[in-house]
């Protein structure tokens, strides 16, 4: 049984629909914040593993990122945004009329890890 990689993002409570609304102040406030924190920690890298590189048969959460001739480019959520490819023969085995009714730039999907080349 897998468990869900992401549980969801949680909002923030000032965002919550019970708290009264933000002046136009307070929203410039917090937008400034927000820019002085992400100036402060711009080599901020995200894995959930201690590994660098996911093994193979692990299952592992993608984003797709663009769709090419040989297959569709991802990268993997767990583990850094690493890029990864999809062999369009590993989408389906059946023959594909149309690549974007099967999977769509900027969704998220579960796949399982067939090979790792750590040297790219």
């Amino acid at each position: 049984m897998l468990r869900r990689a992401h549980p969801g993002i949680v909002p923030l409570i000032s965002d919550s629909p019970f708290s009264p609304s933000p002046s136009t102040s307070q929203a410039a406030a917090v937008g400034s914040a927000r820019a002085k924190r992400k100036n402060r920690m711009p080599g901020l890298s995200c894995r959930f593993y201690q590994h660098k590189f996911p093994e193979v048969e692990d299952v592992v959460m993608v984003n797709v990122r663009s769709i090419a001739e040989m297959g569709a480019y991802v990268s993997l959520l767990e583990y850094n945004n690493i890029e990864g490819m999809i062999l369009l023969s590993e989408l389906s085995r059946r023959r594909i009329r149309s690549i974007n009714k099967l999977i769509r730039i900027g969704r998220n999907e579960c796949v399982v890890v067939i090979r790792v080349d750590k040297e790219k």
